[in-house]
């Protein structure tokens, strides 16, 4: 299980094809295994309780939401919750002065999957732009939310000395995480991954990460084409054209106020749209926002149970990093990145329905796995090591 692990951390930013069965069979082992261990030997999870709330709204909503059998069939993504258990159950099996090094093994698989796909893509995209494809059409929304997790667990790992500075993989999965951020042109990426800088400098107290960002990003502009990519952030916020504003200002309210208790998970659809503004993009069926989706699909109370899960996720990195700053550098930047990683996947969620996109779920799934293995981790570092 230790191996489907590393492979699943390696394959998960190269292809959903290659890693969902990968995901799927961890968990299926995971729960095997489970079940059939003694309960006095079964280790605590984090989120346990939430998570259970959460799949009870989730279940509650549907069957009393607009389309249930459209929500039952998407049941099946709630499977790869387990892949998220399986990281923390797994790691708590080795022995307790080897956890540190495994961790730090499976963010380097991940990494190492970051690079592989970061190659791929300066391939790729000066061929299609040579085959007369627009620059801004050879991205896509799915690669630069990797790569900004990649980057923040590289800069973690680096603020906290973890992996050495004089190591050329560490800044190399640095530098082939930004490069393949900055190729995608999407803005809302370039924005999270500075504001979940920001939150990695404030946990660890380095302004620099942040101070060195802001001078690249300064570089960058001055970049034609990152120029104009910029330049063109104003169509979004232009309610006549059917962008975000449209979605946030309109659409958005109006479904959630005709149905407070949520409509179902995954159950809205395009006509749902259309029905209030026929001004909308062909084909969407999400509002480009994780709280307004959740609130749409769950209703309040299910926006109430999934801010307490994330926010839960947040304080608990927050929580390792600061524990074992000291007494273990590999498990406080673990914590570190990962605190970055899922700010940034939060802040990006507020331009995207990122929480609802497989790719993004099942990354989600990975880092919040992390999360619940530095905290049972952390809780092996003397108290006062964060003082």
């Amino acid at each position: 299980m230790w191996r489907g692990l590393l492979l699943f951390a390696f394959l998960l930013p190269i292809s959903i094809v290659l890693v969902q069965p990968v995901a799927y069979a961890l968990s299926i082992s995971a729960m095997v295994v489970w079940w059939k261990t003694p309960k006095a030997n079964r280790p605590a999870y984090a989120f346990g309780t939430v998570i259970l709330v959460f799949l009870a709204v989730v279940v509650a909503t549907s069957v009393f939401g607009i389309r249930p059998e459209t929500s039952f069939k998407k049941f099946n993504r709630f499977l790869v919750l387990a892949a998220a258990w399986t990281i923390p159950w797994i790691i708590h099996h080795f022995p307790a002065d080897e956890r540190s090094a495994r961790l730090g093994r499976l963010v380097g698989c991940f990494l190492m999957g970051i690079g592989l796909k970061a190659a791929f893509d300066f391939i790729r995209v000066p061929v299609l732009v040579s085959m007369d494809v627009p620059l801004f059409l050879t991205g896509s929304m799915r690669d630069p939310q990797f790569y900004l997790v990649g980057v923040c667990f590289a800069a973690g790992m680096m603020l906290t000395k973890g992996w050495s500075l004089r190591y050329p993989p560490t800044w190399a999965a640095l530098l082939f995480s930004a490069a393949g951020l900055v190729i995608h042109f999407k803005r809302g990426a370039w924005a999270a991954t500075l504001a979940a800088l920001a939150v990695m400098s404030l946990a660890s107290r380095r302004w620099r990460p942040i101070g060195m960002a802001g001078l690249v990003l300064l570089g960058l502009l001055l970049v034609p084409s990152v120029r104009e990519r910029v330049g063109q952030l104003s169509r979004e916020f232009d309610p006549e054209g059917g962008g975000r504003m449209l979605l946030w200002t309109e659409i958005g309210p109006e479904l959630i106020g005709q149905h407070p208790f949520g409509v179902g998970w995954k159950a809205v659809k395009h006509e749902d749209f259309v029905a209030v503004s026929d001004r909308v993009e062909p084909k969407l069926n999400h509002l480009h926002n994780n709280f307004m989706q959740v609130t749409l699909e769950l209703g309040w109370a299910g926006l109430a149970v999934w801010l307490y899960w994330m926010g839960s996720i947040l304080f608990v990195c927050w929580v390792a990093h600061r524990r074992c700053r000291v007494s273990d550098p590999v498990v406080s930047g673990v914590a570190l990145g990962t605190l970055g990683a899922f700010s940034g996947l939060m802040f990006n969620g507020l331009v995207e329905y990122n929480f609802g996109a497989s790719e993004i779920f099942m990354l989600m799934m990975m880092v919040m796995g992390l999360a619940a293995a530095v905290h049972s981790t952390a809780a092996e570092c003397p108290p006062d090591s964060g003082r």
